[in-house]
């Protein structure tokens, strides 16, 4: 369940033109949308793209331990992808 705070609903008034009746529809809709996406389902494809990210992240280790961990980069993957497939 998604905290609505001030300055969320700031952001979903100012996306809808501080209109009531929208931000409410896009709030409605961005809720519904939260609860079916995320978390991502482990499926098939998404372990064959994880595993294309190991391989990745195998051959570039040195360079992307610098700035992020293999857990770091598999949960930016996992979110990119649900984000592709949406």
């Amino acid at each position: 369940m998604i905290r609505w705070t001030d300055n969320l609903l700031i952001r979903f008034l100012q996306a809808c033109a501080f209109k009531k009746d929208k931000t409410l529809a896009c709030i409605k809709e961005h809720t519904v949308w939260r609860e079916t996406a995320l978390p991502p389902k482990f499926t098939p494809k998404i372990e064959e793209f994880l595993v294309s990210l190991k391989i990745y992240h195998s051959k570039f280790s040195r360079s992307l331990e610098l700035f992020m961990s293999m857990e770091e980069i598999i949960a930016l993957g996992l979110l990119l992808f649900s984000m592709h497939i949406s």
